[in-house]
């Protein structure tokens, strides 16, 4: 995305930011969410308008474009949260390894 143009989102974006008094903790996004309860914002990527997630518009807001293969994974586990301190980017392989370590994928147990 275009600097310019994150600028210009990024006005519609702050205010959708819950920013608590210690900043270290999860900064909320409380607009719209996906299904997965992540937070999204609507962009214009190649003269089409979608929805991205909030924290990956944040990410590109701190550090440019997000790189091919790569997402924007959440060190705090909490899906709403915006706070660039608690994002970092990761594969979808180490992605996937961090939630099975903490205990967060959904695989049934026991008898079918």
């Amino acid at each position: 995305m275009e600097r310019e143009y994150v600028e210009q989102v990024s006005k519609r974006f702050w205010p959708k930011v819950n920013i608590p008094a210690d900043p270290t903790q999860c900064w909320e996004w409380i607009a719209s969410f996906n299904n997965d309860g992540y937070g999204r914002i609507k962009v214009k990527i190649n003269n089409k308008f979608r929805h991205i997630g909030a924290h990956r518009f944040m990410w590109i807001f701190y550090h440019g474009d997000i790189p091919d293969n790569l997402i924007i994974m959440h060190e705090c586990d909490n899906p709403k949260c915006v706070n660039p301190s608690h994002l970092k980017l990761g594969t979808y392989a180490e992605n996937s390894q961090d939630r099975d370590q903490k205990g967060r994928s959904n695989h049934p147990k026991g008898d079918i």
